[in-house]
């Protein structure tokens, strides 16, 4: 059963990876190290059940309901992995369905020309510049662009659960190319229930719908 954060939580980003980038969500973890000391934000990611034919558990569903956004490393390990093609990349498709949930993209290894996703503009980082052959001042720079998004996003989240202010108007997507500017927050601490209950729904429905 999916609890209701409290709304003294910090923000839960998800990350979905493939085994073959884990040196890479390293890195990214230390890069938000400074914001996950200081309470700003929760980080969590799925160790066991990477591979395919694994269960889906309540464990990562619950994560993935839980999550105000999710960071992607979005390559050739990505597609190859059936696990996060059945079940955790549709899951995280049907929570984007809330205007409120962002997903962060790092591109890591080059994207053909045609990838549906080349064009997102959720990409945190170049994809012209995949992280997994990058040199050091490339990659830095790109963590630390997803550090100061995550960041910005953060800090709208827990306003809005400590104020349980209105719903604002949705703002644009976070892009590569773009300045940095305030992106709206996930929905106020009353309406978490609801919307917790709705994102397991969608959760559970986007994996029944994979496995047909």
């Amino acid at each position: 059963m999916l609890r209701t954060p409290d709304s003294a939580e910090p923000p839960l980003y998800f990350i979905c990876y493939p085994r073959t980038d884990t040196s890479l969500v390293t890195k990214v973890e230390a890069k938000l190290a400074s914001r996950r000391r200081k309470q700003e934000i929760r980080l969590w990611r799925d160790t066991t059940n990477i591979e395919a034919g694994q269960k889906f558990t309540p464990e990562i569903i619950a994560a993935i309901a839980d999550a105000s956004g999710a960071i992607v490393l979005v390559g050739d390990g990505f597609y190859a992995s059936d696990y996060i093609q059945v079940h955790e990349w549709p899951a995280l498709l049907a929570r984007d369905d809330d205007e409120h949930f962002r997903l962060f993209l790092l591109a890591v290894d080059g994207l053909a020309d045609d990838d549906e996703l080349a064009t997102s503009i959720n990409f945190v980082s170049r994809v012209s510049e995949p992280l997994n052959h990058a040199d050091g001042a490339t990659r830095d720079t790109a963590l630390t662009a997803l550090t100061n998004k995550i960041g910005t996003h953060a800090e709208a989240c827990r306003s809005r659960r400590q104020t349980g202010g209105a719903d604002a108007a949705p703002g644009p997507a976070p892009t590569s190319a773009e300045p940095e500017s305030t992106i709206t927050a996930d929905p106020p601490a009353a309406a978490r229930s609801t919307a917790t209950a709705t994102a397991q729904a969608q959760v559970t429905a986007a994996q029944a719908a994979a496995q047909v």
